[in-house]
């Protein structure tokens, strides 16, 4: 809009920012601070896959993939469990991690775009929240209450999120944690009204990781692209390829599931190829347009 002369609405970005440190001397801050702490306390959680390699090597490396999976694939597991796309995409992390670590108490964090009121939302500032979810399952766990207490973690994380539990509290010895982005394509061009737009991907060799891994599921018009950015320090390429077909796995399986009744122990032994049941995702897929 200031590119093309048109007024720019007004931004209310420093008025969210001092009412966010405002919260920090309310009784509801305590509030979410106690809840933070009676949910993700006193627990040894599981955040991330196993380390293969330990350097000093800060180095940040990167998988993608495109699945042929659609909108209209997610949309049928939004009313099947009545989970959001945030929670399915949460949910299949989790389980991968548990999977993968064959560990039962697992724990990632996901970003919040932070805009719960009409002045953040009219505002193009910065106001992510990175928010905590975690399972604890066992193997009579099932999808149903899976996405229920995803679905309950979210709302609570988003209605206490005033205070920052993931920057305030590591998880675990290396202070470090999976991370869940679910985003539309922000990378396209709709907004550029009247100009025509080339986008290029630069490749940065020098980039540094942030953490241990980040999962980003991209939702564009050419379907879901998944992107593994993971510290080249903690894991080999090979390693880190096997976890990302293990996380499509869980995902196939999630959305062919014919039951919300699917039980953890069900999941892994299918994801795992022990039952002979679980069918290449492709043709999964396939059946599902």
């Amino acid at each position: 809009n200031a590119y093309l002369g048109i007024p720019l609405e007004t931004d209310y970005y420093y008025l969210v920012l001092t009412r966010r440190k405002q919260m920090e001397f309310t009784d509801f801050y305590l509030e979410s601070l106690q809840y933070h702490e009676d949910t993700y306390e006193n627990v040894k959680w599981t955040s991330f896959p196993k380390f293969d390699r330990k350097t000093q090597e800060n180095k940040l490396d990167s998988l993608s993939c495109n699945e042929a999976l659609s909108s209209v694939h997610i949309s049928s597991v939004e009313k099947k469990f009545m989970a959001s796309r945030n929670e399915f995409f949460i949910a299949a992390t989790l389980l991968a991690i548990a999977i993968s670590t064959n560990k039962n108490d697992v724990h990632v964090s996901w970003i919040y775009n932070g805009r719960d009121d009409m002045a953040s939302r009219a505002s193009v500032g910065l106001l992510c929240r990175e928010l905590s979810v975690a399972l604890r399952l066992r193997n009579k766990t099932n999808l149903r209450d899976i996405f229920a207490e995803i679905h309950n973690q979210v709302r609570n994380g988003i209605k206490y999120s005033c205070y920052p539990y993931m920057a305030m509290k590591p998880q675990n010895e290396e202070g470090d944690i999976a991370c869940v982005i679910y985003q539309n394509d922000l990378r396209g061009a709709e907004g550029f009204v009247g100009m025509n737009v080339e986008q290029l991907k630069i490749a940065n060799k020098n980039a540094a990781a942030s953490s241990v891994l980040n999962i980003q599921v991209i939702d564009g018009e050419d379907g879901l692209q998944y992107v593994f950015d993971y510290a080249a320090g903690r894991y080999k390429k090979e390693t880190m390829s096997e976890f990302q077909n293990l996380f499509m796995r869980v995902v196939s399986a999630i959305v062919n599931a014919n039951t919300d009744s699917y039980t953890f122990e069900q999941i892994k032994k299918d994801v795992l190829g022990k039952t002979g049941l679980m069918p290449k995702i492709k043709d999964i897929f396939a059946k599902k347009k």
